[in-house]
């Protein structure tokens, strides 16, 4: 019996460590549990207010466009507020859209609510830069033209174009063209995906008073065929070559440029420009592939010249509650018309033409069969 009774008291023992056991192993895992919901729940909350605080921030934004239209508004019907509104802007004063007029800042939190009141929206700073030093942008493939007003304060004699980055070709090496097609224009099923485009840059002028027969001669373009490195010239090309204004048949219409991997831009290069017309335009369209673009403006130097309210750059800061978001945007003033043309004709068939020279409207008989 004694036996038995020790035996009887280990199992006891043994029940009670296991019972205990299970207790705190179950009070584990429901506190980690807990931990996970709640910080689960407190990551969820968080990424709302971000996205109301970048809301706020776009809110901020948005209102800095509407100055700047109205900016541009005054300056098309030569009224004194458009040198108002960019005297404000220019103080670079994160209440400086109040002053122009566009919204109204609380004097007590110095902020200009926005959104829904019960989410606590605000943006509490925004600045306008209207000099920049680049002009940036998308050229679609083989889409529509995109136009860069060049215009700054100071003197510029020349234009840099970059364009091709890693954003195009989602991080992969990019490919070149083979060295048996420079110079050519092959098929696009020829032309590689990962392969930067060839760039129609042309140079569009414009002075008060000149027939339009004059600036047609005044229209200038080039056709900018990217290579590998050490397959272009290192000189800067000229708007003046353009092969349509010389009898120079011996001349190549496409210019090879050298590009490298190595750069934020891939391809680049430099155009030198003619003083034929105080107003200038510059049309960039891309050939087979899609490509981010830059454009800067260069005096004589070959130093950087700052674009005047060209593609002002906008510093906002949103808040909700109390977390922030900061925002920076790039705004375009000059925005192409959609009925811009982007060629003298364009088709997608075949294109014939039929010429008659009489007068009686009888002998006229169109025999066009495209």
């Amino acid at each position: 019996m004694a036996r038995k009774l020790v035996h009887s008291s280990q199992r006891g023992a043994v029940s009670l460590f296991v019972v205990v056991f299970t207790a705190l192993l179950v009070t584990i895992v429901a506190t980690s549990f807990i931990q996970i919901m709640l910080k689960n729940q407190q990551q969820a909350s968080t990424n709302d207010l971000s996205q109301s605080a970048y809301d706020s921030a776009l809110a901020g934004v948005e209102d800095a466009k509407r100055a700047l239209v109205r900016m541009k508004e005054c300056d098309r019907n030569g009224l004194a507020c458009g040198d108002t509104i960019r005297n404000e802007l220019n103080t670079q004063d994160c209440k400086s859209l109040g002053d122009v007029g566009v919204v109204n800042f609380d004097p007590t939190t110095n902020e200009v609510t926005v959104g829904d009141e019960s989410l606590n929206q605000a943006y509490t700073c925004v600045t306008v830069k209207l000099d920049t030093q680049y002009v940036k942008g998308t050229l679609v493939q083989d889409g529509s033209s995109t136009v860069v007003r060049l215009a700054s304060a100071d003197a510029f004699s020349a234009v840099r174009i970059s364009w091709f980055t890693q954003d195009d070709i989602g991080g992969v090496t990019p490919t070149f063209v083979d060295p048996a097609l420079i110079g050519k224009l092959p098929e696009k099923t020829v032309w590689g995906a990962d392969t930067p485009p060839i760039l129609r840059t042309q140079l569009l002028e414009f002075s008060p008073g000149v027939d339009l027969g004059t600036l047609a001669q005044q229209a200038r373009t080039l056709f900018v065929y990217p290579y590998s490195t050490g397959g272009g010239p290192s000189s800067a090309l000229d708007f003046t070559t353009d092969e349509r204004h010389t009898a120079d048949t011996s001349r190549n219409d496409l210019h090879i440029i050298e590009c490298n991997t190595a750069n934020e831009y891939f391809c680049s290069t430099t155009v030198n420009l003619p003083n034929d017309a105080a107003q200038k335009y510059l049309q960039l369209t891309s050939i087979y592939n899609k490509a981010h673009y830059r454009v800067e403006l260069l005096d004589s130097s070959g130093n950087n010249v700052l674009f005047d309210s060209v593609q002002p750059e906008v510093d906002s800061t949103g808040r909700a509650s109390d977390l922030f978001r900061r925002v920076r945007a790039l705004v375009s003033l000059d925005n192409l018309p959609a009925n811009y043309p982007d060629s003298a004709l364009s088709v997608r068939g075949n294109v014939c033409k039929d010429f008659f020279i009489t007068n009686r409207r009888e002998h006229y008989q169109g025999q066009c069969e495209p």
